[in-house]
């Protein structure tokens, strides 16, 4: 999970280049982490329902910025 850590300055780096918002961003971590190996920590947010906004919104929002392929289809 180390590998996927980013210093404060290279996160508002990212958000800055890609206009995220922090909702968008931590989703973005969330859904790296769950390829790593750990689907608990994506579990256990979308469990405790903590979006301010609708997760199809976020994903479709993520598709539009270039950080999820256009090819995925949001559910």
């Amino acid at each position: 999970m180390h590998q996927l850590e980013l210093s404060i300055d290279r996160e508002i780096e990212f958000m800055i280049k890609y206009q995220l918002t922090a909702d968008e961003l931590f989703l973005f971590k969330l859904i790296f982490y769950a390829q790593e190996g750990h689907e608990e920590l994506l579990h256990d947010f979308f469990s405790q329902n903590q979006l301010g906004k609708p997760l199809s919104e976020l994903l479709y929002s993520l598709r539009e910025k270039g950080i999820i392929n256009q090819s995925y289809q949001v559910p």
